[in-house]
């Protein structure tokens, strides 16, 4: 047994290229609160986000210029950002690491102590990664969070929504991520527990056919943490090919009899039942209507109480959660 304390992480100096985005403006906000130093570039340099920025010390510049801050040690980059952008250019001619917005967000959720947990899917992902945000917020757990909208029950401190939170950083500190497919970013992460809502043909630049599609969806299915778990949609056509060889547990949620979780919703109501084993153990009336805002509600209920959270308050919860912009 090696008792040997792990090395202190070091704080970093991290360039943004593209820092305004919803997913790059989280995962800098995430890296701040790591203790990193943070600055970044972008089209649009005078918006709510980058003003924001700089109330917090973080220098946001035009990104046309290619200049890089002095002592940058890595610039993150977005899916978007070409090989031609100036600053990347820059950033590959003074030798400097290059790394997309993936594989850093995918350092923290797979970092020592950290339980991380990724909600995937082709679609469905942002509400149900806000909905078990909320609800693992209601119940005390404090979770650190990046999603790819903005909410109002992510707030800051005057009220605005983010797509992000920061959490406590406690350890092992909680780390919930929506996780998406494009450019196989997902396979980047390591989690704790993940989601998958449905799995369709989409991104087809990328995957050029849905069982190359389904396949990513399996590699990313086989990263989870072994003494972990996968909760996958029970009626997904994919599902016996996604979860094939898992060292993981795999849990299902549907209407289906044989779901290891089984969901009822009412559509005049907008009511939503839970049961597992036999068992009622929840119930929620959704603000959102729709069957399929219902499956999203029953993954992020899930999801919420494997992590510690209380059916009384998931329920109080998602009977509150008011959407996502």
């Amino acid at each position: 047994m090696n008792d040997t304390a792990p090395t202190p992480r070091q704080p970093e100096r991290l360039h943004f290229l593209g820092i305004n985005g919803s997913g790059m403006s989280g995962l800098a906000r995430l890296c701040m609160a790591r203790g990193d130093r943070v600055t970044g570039a972008d089209q649009q340099p005078d918006t709510d986000t980058a003003a924001a920025f700089r109330r917090d010390g973080v220098s946001v510049t035009a990104d046309g210029d290619g200049v890089l801050p002095t002592g940058t040690q890595r610039v993150v980059i977005s899916a978007a950002i070409p090989p031609t952008h100036p600053g990347r250019r820059a950033a590959e001619a003074a030798g400097l690491p290059v790394i997309k917005y993936a594989a850093l967000l995918g350092e923290l959720i797979n970092a020592a102590g950290t339980t991380g947990v990724c909600v995937a899917g082709t679609h469905g992902k942002s509400t149900t990664t806000c909905m078990l945000a909320h609800a693992c917020t209601r119940a005390g757990l404090d979770p650190g969070v990046i999603v790819g909208a903005r909410t109002p029950h992510l707030p800051d401190a005057n009220g605005a929504p983010r797509n992000f939170r920061v959490g406590s950083g406690t350890d092992p500190a909680l780390l919930l991520a929506e996780s998406c497919e494009y450019d196989r970013s997902f396979h980047h992460f390591r989690p704790r527990h993940a989601v998958i809502l449905n799995v369709e043909a989409d991104h087809l630049d990328v995957y050029g056919s849905l069982d190359a599609v389904i396949e990513s969806f399996h590699v990313f299915a086989s990263q989870i943490d072994p003494a972990g778990t996968l909760l996958i949609d029970h009626a997904c056509p994919h599902r016996d090919t996604i979860t094939r060889g898992l060292a993981c547990a795999v849990d299902t949620f549907g209407t289906a009899a044989d779901a290891t979780w089984q969901w009822r919703y009412d559509q005049t109501t907008g009511g939503v039942t839970l049961h597992h084993a036999g068992e009622r153990v929840a119930a929620w009336t959704n603000a959102m209507p729709g069957a399929h805002t219902a499956a999203d509600s029953v993954a992020a209920a899930v999801t919420a109480n494997r992590l510690g959270a209380a059916w009384t308050d998931v329920a109080d919860a998602l009977s509150g959660f008011n959407g996502l912009h």
